[in-house]
């Protein structure tokens, strides 16, 4: 359960059930649209959820430059505040939300700038799940120089991909992907009779990766991002 709103953060004691016996683990983050919406009071809340056993995850959190709003400033100021919250926690994933303007081919220009803050904020050996990745050869390449244990996730936009993005994916290694529905959005569009997406589509982003990973199988492929996910988010 990913909360990204500070307006919908759950209280404390809605996650104070002991591990183990939920069946769910919490992200909780501050979206770079609602970025605004972060202030002393919710920073201390937000540090106050993540001491819970439950939560396992920072985020999602990052730039969005496909509206302009907020002022890329005050996303750049709310992210660099967020990752305050890594240190001292590389085990705890950092959940990055990255989308560039438009004209940004492939969030080439926004990959680099978030790359260049969390350098500058985060332990190498930072565990990061890069949401909804639709960067091309060098994105791709600077992360996996940068943070040995980044995870790229795809959604079923996969099947929208260029050559450049196909054969990032072609070329990651099976430990290193992950699969998102991102619910409600990013519905495949091979889907018929929905108009939102939902978890029980996740087999169909896989269909859409193998498009370009001819060696893999598509049991093969749900059987490695189940056991990353496993392995990423301690499930």
């Amino acid at each position: 359960m990913v909360y990204y709103d500070p307006g919908t953060w759950p209280s404390a004691w809605a996650l104070q059930e002991p591990p183990g016996e939920s069946p769910w683990v919490t992200a909780i983050g501050v979206h770079p649209k609602k970025a605004q919406q972060l202030d002393d009071c919710s920073f201390d809340k937000m540090e106050r959820l993540l001491g819970l056993p439950g939560v396992r995850a920072i985020g999602e959190v990052g730039l969005d430059q496909s509206q302009r709003d907020p002022p890329l400033q005050r996303q750049v100021s709310t992210l660099r505040w967020v990752l305050n919250l890594c240190k001292g926690r590389p085990e705890v994933p950092l959940i990055l939300h990255i989308r560039g303007a438009p004209e940004d081919r492939h969030s080439a220009e926004a990959h680099l700038k978030v790359l260049t803050i969390v350098r500058e904020r985060v332990d190498p050996q930072q565990r990061i799940h890069l949401h909804c990745f639709d960067g091309g050869r060098q994105e791709a390449r600077r992360w996996r120089d940068a943070f040995p244990n980044v995870y790229f996730r795809y959604t079923g936009e996969v099947i929208r991909f260029d050559q450049e993005q196909g054969q990032v994916v072609s070329s990651l290694p099976l430990d290193r992907i992950l699969l998102e529905s991102d619910a409600p959005y990013f519905r495949p569009s091979w889907v018929p009779n929905h108009s939102y997406g939902h978890p029980q589509y996740i087999a169909e982003v896989a269909m859409g990766l193998l498009a370009f990973r001819s060696g893999d199988t598509l049991w093969a492929l749900l059987e490695a991002t189940t056991s990353n996910a496993r392995v990423l988010y301690r499930v």
